[in-house]
């Protein structure tokens, strides 16, 4: 909280990632690991996107490219990974859309604590509340098949515009 230790931040960052996706990928097995996997996934995307969140937002600075591309791939890598350890699962297919719903309230979670407590600028705001799009999107493809996912896009896109046009906010109309 005192002082941000970009190189290191960065560099624990890739490896502890790097270290994880190594041992999943050659000792992971889905019979017996799948709930310590889940256990290290989350303590690393917490620890990461919590110290990222905090530092920013107690110096209420503003966020650079590479400070978005870190946020990403943290949500990212942690909905991969565990993504494929549900699928991995017997029963675990019919909980993926669950999964990336999940995703989307942690997002949506963090969003609402910085508005409430108008901890950071607007363009934080903006970003997590853009990752909770995502998921709610990518959620959608990953539960429902056939038609249904074409009436829930449609269904986004109209929220998204109606957002966009009550809030006076372009992006969200263009989404």
């Amino acid at each position: 909280l005192k002082k941000y230790w970009e190189p290191l931040y960065f560099s624990s960052f890739v490896l502890t990632w790097l270290i994880y996706f190594s041992w999943y990928k050659s000792k992971f097995q889905p019979a017996g690991d799948a709930e310590l996997a889940y256990v290290f996934l989350a303590i690393f995307f917490v620890i990461f996107y919590m110290t990222f969140l905090a530092y920013k937002v107690s110096k209420k600075q503003q966020f650079n490219l590479p400070d978005i591309l870190l946020l990403l791939s943290n949500s990212f890598v942690f909905f991969g990974i565990g993504y494929s350890i549900l699928k991995s699962q017997p029963e675990g297919k019919a909980w993926l859309g669950l999964f990336a719903v999940a995703n989307a309230l942690i997002h949506l979670v963090v969003c609402i604590v910085i508005t409430m407590r108008k901890l950071a600028d607007k363009n934080l705001f903006h970003f997590v509340q853009g990752l909770v799009v995502v998921f709610v999107t990518i959620a959608i493809p990953v539960q429902l098949d056939g038609n249904w996912i074409t009436f829930f896009w449609a269904v986004e896109a109209l929220m998204l515009f109606w957002i966009g046009r009550t809030k006076n906010s372009l992006p969200y109309e263009i989404l």
